[in-house]
Parts: structure tokens; C-alpha cells; sequence
């Protein structure tokens, strides 16, 4: 294996994949598309450009696409916050096994939604939001 080669690549990846981050940012999904399937092609173990694509596939109204790419982070860590939510946004039905409750969650996401119940958030936005009743 070439080592070299294969390092070129991932910074070649993460480089594209802040080009597509900032397209996302800006709107600009269909290059976003572009950049996130060019990351995917030299590093296709990657939740987060999974994730990236299928932010980027909902923004140009490829539902179907961007539940494919939703899934395959899951596939990758199914437990996932960041493709559970858009899953959840997109009207799909996911079994986490983890994230659908609050005690289930990573500590700063708690903390996250500790924060916004003080703001006077209401409970259906956060669960909107984050797949889960806020704590009582």
C-alpha cells in the first residue's frame, strides 16, 4: 500500500470537504453535492461526509438521495446524532436505541438542551429538534 498516496488523499478529502461545508453555509447545495461525492469517492468510511451529502442532497430536494446518505452514517455509527436528526427531519422513523431518550444522549448535547429549556424553549421545539422529550 502506498502510505503517501493514501494520506494525499484524506487531506485532499478534508480540504474538499471544507469547500463543501462552506457551500452547504452558504446555500450553494449543488456544489456542496459535488464536493461531499468527490470526499465520499477518496474516503467512503466517513459519517460526516455522508452526513455533509445529505445535508446538501435535502437542500437541492433530493429527498430520497439525502435519506440514502442519512443511513449509511448510521450504517457507519448507528448511533449518529447528526443523521438520526436528519432522518427525523425528513419524516423518517428511526430506532436509535439511544438518542430518542435523554438520558441516552452525549453529556453536551443534555447540556445543550438544559441550556435551551432555561431559555424558555418550549418542549415541542426540543423535541423537534432533538428527537426527545427535554428533562422535566
Amino acid at each position: 500500500m502506498d502510505f503517501g498516496k493514501a494520506f494525499s488523499s484524506l487531506g485532499k478529502a478534508e480540504t474538499q470537504c471544507e469547500v463543501g461545508n462552506a457551500a452547504l453555509s452558504s446555500g450553494d447545495y449543488s456544489t456542496a453535492v459535488e464536493c461531499f461525492r468527490e470526499c465520499i469517492a477518496m474516503d467512503s468510511t466517513s459519517k460526516s461526509y455522508h452526513l455533509g451529502l445529505g445535508m446538501a442532497l435535502e437542500g437541492v430536494r433530493d429527498i430520497d438521495g439525502a435519506i440514502a446518505s442519512f443511513r449509511r452514517c448510521l450504517e457507519i455509527d448507528k448511533k449518529f446524532l447528526g443523521a438520526v436528526q436528519g432522518l427525523r427531519r425528513l419524516g423518517v422513523e428511526v430506532d436509535d436505541g439511544c438518542s430518542s431518550s435523554f438520558d441516552g444522549m452525549p453529556v453536551n448535547v443534555q447540556a445543550q438542551i438544559r441550556n435551551l429549556v432555561k431559555m424558555g424553549v418550549g418542549p415541542e421545539t426540543i423535541k423537534n429538534m432533538f428527537g426527545c422529550e427535554p428533562p422535566s
